[in-house]
């Protein structure tokens, strides 16, 4: 079976992994950053401590950490601090990177980059380059990553940042290593091990070393191998199990190299217990698939066929195209050998259809590269031969100079006109266009207006008709429930043997309850909290009421939200967030969710997320959604933004961002 590379990848995974509850280590660091951020003022320290609680939170909470990085960002666009800029909008990207937008990362990297450009801050621009590798390493696209892992490599050297050239060196024996290029990887990483070797962080040294191993058992070269083995097994004794989960899996891989089954199982099953102490899917399913592979080698069916149903499970949550491509070939070898065709033939054609689709990726990423390979050399073969006729120009220029002067004073006058001519006619035409343009930015413009007007009209008559049914609901039909029960008390006073009477006692429960539901439903539809008191204490108690009910609980946060906003603008949001609540409990099977609220100045982010099912993104999309586009309407009502991340088995997080008018 092929050595796989696995430390660079866990690496990764390990930025996916959250923890909502705060680590207990980190609590005084915490309650001393949030003094000091209380005591600050909007200058260039209230963003540094921002940045610092950023850091805090993104190992175990990607969500506060955003919003702090959101408020750096804002602080630092608000008082022009550039570099604050860029370092929160780097940040913001590592974020987006962890939970799977990489789209949304990738362009937060360029801003950043431009930024840092423009302060000459060569330090913080390789650090950029190296990151947007990772990017393109993340989706399989390992030309590209090379690429800019080469180019973060020179800028790294350049600078003398030792510890930095050494981890794009590494990432660079990654790709190579993926792309099964194991020679080449070993020639590299044995050149920069005296270079690790010289600084004090030995974690270094045991990427350097694990790859080694990793490359010359790939390559086959099992004696050059084994010299790795014992270090690297005496390393794995430190409690950090993404290292210890990685080492016991090379080690693993190099003992079924030698097929010393019983060694290999041992070591495979110890990556497997600590790979699921974090939560480590990639590297879990890939040890479970080798593992079961021995299983079936050694004749213990049993255990063979359980490890390839769970490595098949596994691949298919963490989304392992890899995994799933070598286990189903494994799974279809099994059934083929106890005799069922079906079953082996199933699992033949799904193994074929991944090839083909790891196939076509593959082709897809390098001729993405190539392509822009070429466009590069064909940029700068255009340049040099431009510079090449400007040169012949010039000499053709110098010589002809004495011969070409009457000549050329005749033809600059009849040019000069020429030119007069062109202009006046260009000028027209620029003005012709011009002004058909405004014209339809005009009639654009008017038709905005009228939608805006229309969905104004829309909105306003909706919470008009909604305020009318409440007052109506709760001071007519209620106040007649109360009035049937005031009417039922007096009648059971005068008559006590109707006490005894079920269908009466029935009757006056049922009228109770009518009361009590009619009193509920006027509430919901115009909350007496939210008209009296504001936004953010009617969402709290709305949050609470639904969290009362035990299926779903809602956690509400405001940030900035002291001041009242104006009432139509109050209502609208309390209907979004109402109708996206809504949504969660009839659609995402969630047991958590967030309503987060987040004002500065007069910019409001709202965050609301669920650890529901989740749901695909693009396939919903041209469907027809109607929860979703209510509050797309009352968005645009706002003149807000909204966007939707979701995925299938990740829940969904949606958020808006508003320019609130004061008035």
């Amino acid at each position: 079976m092929p050595v796989r590379y696995f430390f660079f990848i866990s690496l990764f995974y390990f930025s996916n992994i959250t923890n909502a509850q705060t680590p207990p280590s980190v609590i005084p660091i915490i309650d001393s950053l949030e003094i000091k951020l209380a005591a600050s003022g909007n200058d260039s320290s209230r963003v540094t401590i921002l940045m610092d609680l950023l850091n805090t939170y993104i190992d175990f909470d990607l969500s506060k950490a955003s919003v702090y990085g959101l408020q750096a960002n804002s602080l630092s666009k608000k008082i022009g601090y550039l570099f604050g800029e860029g370092r929160s909008l780097y940040s913001l990207a590592s974020i987006s990177r962890s939970k799977g937008n990489y789209l949304l990362a990738d362009s937060f990297y360029i801003e950043a980059e431009k930024i840092f450009t423009g302060l000459k801050r060569e330090d913080r621009i390789a650090m950029i380059i190296n990151e947007r590798g990772n990017l393109y390493f993340m989706q399989g696209n390992y030309w590209l990553a090379g690429d800019y892992y080469t180019k973060a490599t020179e800028l790294f050297e350049k600078l003398n940042d030792t510890i930095n050239t050494i981890v794009s060196y590494q990432n660079l024996i990654a790709v190579l290593g993926e792309t099964q290029n194991y020679k080449k990887a070993t020639e590299l990483a044995n050149k920069i091990l005296p270079l690790a070797k010289k600084t004090s962080d030995t974690s270094q040294v045991y990427y350097i070393l694990q790859s080694l191993l990793v490359n010359y058992t790939g390559m086959g070269n099992l004696d050059s191998a084994t010299v790795y083995v014992r270090p690297l097994i005496a390393f794995a004794t430190t409690p950090d199990y993404y290292i210890a989960a990685d080492i016991y899996g090379a080690v693993g891989e190099f003992y079924a190299a030698k097929k010393q089954n019983k060694d290999a199982l041992i070591y495979l099953n110890r990556a497997v217990e600590k790979a699921k102490q974090i939560d480590n899917r990639f590297l879990i399913a890939n040890m479970l698939k080798s593992a079961g592979a021995i299983y079936f080698k050694i004749g213990n069916k049993d255990s063979a066929i359980y490890y390839y149903n769970e490595a098949m499970r596994v691949a298919e949550k963490s989304k392992n195209i890899r995994a799933l491509y070598e286990t189903t070939k494994l799974l279809s070898d099994f059934y083929a050998s106890n005799g069922n065709k079906s079953e082996a033939y199933r699992y033949l054609a799904q193994h074929l259809l991944l090839k083909d689709s790891i196939l076509e990726s593959n082709v897809s990423n390098h001729v993405t590269y190539l392509e822009a390979k070429f466009e590069n050399n064909k940029k700068e073969k255009q340049i040099s031969e431009l510079e090449l006729r400007n040169i012949q120009k010039e000499l053709t220029v110098v010589k002809r100079n004495r011969l070409l002067i009457i000549g050329g004073i005749s033809a600059a006058a009849i040019m000069i006109l020429l030119g007069f001519m062109y202009r006046n006619s260009k000028q027209k035409q620029t003005i012709a266009v011009k002004e058909q343009k405004l014209k339809e930015e005009q009639i654009k413009f008017l038709e905005g207006q009228q939608q805006v007007i229309s969905l104004q009209s829309m909105v306003n008559g909706q919470e008009t008709e909604r305020t009318r049914i409440a007052k109506d609901l709760h001071d007519g039909l209620g106040g007649l429930f109360s009035t049937v029960k005031m009417h039922f008390s007096t009648l059971q006073h005068d008559v006590p043997e109707l006490k005894e009477n079920q269908l009466f006692s029935k009757s006056y429960e049922l009228v109770d309850n009518a009361s009590v539901e009619v009193r509920r439903i006027a509430h919901n539809m115009m909350p007496e909290v939210l008209m009296k008191l504001g936004l953010a204490d009617g969402l709290n108690d709305m949050c609470n009421n639904i969290s009362s009910g035990k299926l779903l609980k809602v956690n509400f946060q405001a940030y900035g939200m002291e001041k009242r906003l104006n009432a139509s603008t109050e209502i609208m949001l309390y209907r979004i967030v109402q109708e996206l609540i809504n949504n969660i409990i009839k659609h995402s099977q969630a047991t958590e969710a967030i309503v987060q609220f987040n004002r500065d100045s007069n910019r409001l982010q709202v965050t609301v997320e669920d650890n529901g099912r989740g749901f695909s993104t693009m396939e919903a999309d041209g469907l027809h959604h109607s929860g979703l586009e209510t509050v797309q309407s009352r968005v645009d009502y706002l003149n807000g933004k909204l966007s939707i991340e979701s995925q299938q088995g990740f829940g969904t997080t949606v958020m808006m961002d508003f320019l609130i008018n004061e008035q």
